[in-house]
């Protein structure tokens, strides 16, 4: 059936929210706190490129979004009583979604403004740039550290999850909170990428091993 095939693929949304933010990120790279003069040039040159990977960015977001469902999904028949914590996932990567639809919004904004006539101004570029970066780099894995340390509890109470997903889980959650969570802020990605890919595994392992009814 057309939502039972849905569902199985659904974890995948994790992939796809990876392959499109690295491609926006890649598009928009400059580096560790370049030059003002250098983002300037960058606005102003490249704006077609920016709003590409604004474009790119925000569409993530959605995807990122699904993933927490499909998270939640996976958690919640395990959590069982309220589903506090399965809920609390949900909207870690929830909140992580619209951070990424923002940042890159904005970013976006900056491109428009970078193509047009009378262009953008040295001090606007660098804003925008640097509080996108910040944005991905801080705030981003404060909020999945909500996401990566409610399904790491969930994982170490009810063994749903593999154990050492389950302490790659915690360690993730706990460095994404601390001031070098920017170092974290890649880690998490991979994360995502790992349970995603993990996820479908699963779903498709209990499908086959389901057996078909006959009518």
């Amino acid at each position: 059936m057309a939502g039972t095939r849905t569902e199985r693929i659904a974890p995948l949304s994790g992939v796809v929210f990876v392959v499109l933010v690295a491609v926006a990120g890649l598009l928009v790279n400059k580096g560790d706190l370049p030059p003002a003069e250098e983002l300037h040039t960058f606005f102003t040159e490249e704006a077609t490129r920016i709003q590409v990977a604004g474009y790119l960015g925000v569409l993530s977001a959605v995807f990122l979004i699904w993933f927490a469902g499909s998270v939640r999904h996976s958690l919640r028949p395990a959590e069982g009583d309220t589903g506090r914590l399965s809920a609390v996932a949900f909207g870690g990567g929830a909140v992580g979604g619209g951070l990424v639809a923002l940042v890159f919004s904005i970013l976006a904004a900056g491109g428009n403004r970078g193509g047009a006539d009378g262009g953008i101004g040295i001090d606007a570029a660098t804003l925008t740039y640097d509080l996108y970066a910040s944005v991905l780099g801080v705030a981003l894995p404060v909020t999945l550290a909500a996401l990566i340390g409610a399904a790491s509890v969930v994982a170490f109470r009810t063994r749903t999850w593999p154990t050492w997903l389950a302490w790659i889980s915690g360690i993730l959650a706990v460095g994404s909170i601390t001031p070098v969570s920017y170092i974290f802020s890649g880690l998490d990605v991979l994360w995502i990428l790992t349970v995603s890919i993990w996820l479908f595994t699963k779903e498709r392992t209990q499908t086959v091993a389901t057996p078909q009814i006959q009518t």
